[in-house]
């Protein structure tokens, strides 16, 4: 996977965080273990999703608040 292709997938990933409020850990797994570098690369990520104020979760949002209440 190309540097272009890898932030296309980026920004796609945190466009859907952004839409949803948050995203699972299962979909960034699955961006992180295509040929994703690791190290810096992922701080960043991170750091950029935390930014966008979209959490990382296990489960759907909606699953998650009814465990809560």
């Amino acid at each position: 996977m190309g540097l272009e292709e890898k932030y296309d997938e980026v920004q796609k990933l945190i466009d859907i965080g952004k839409e949803k409020g948050y995203l699972l850990y299962d979909e960034v797994s699955d961006l992180l273990s295509d040929n994703f570098p690791g190290g810096r690369e992922v701080d960043d990520l991170l750091a950029e999703l935390d930014t966008a104020g979209v959490e990382i979760l296990e489960e759907p949002k909606a699953d998650f608040e009814k465990k809560v209440e």
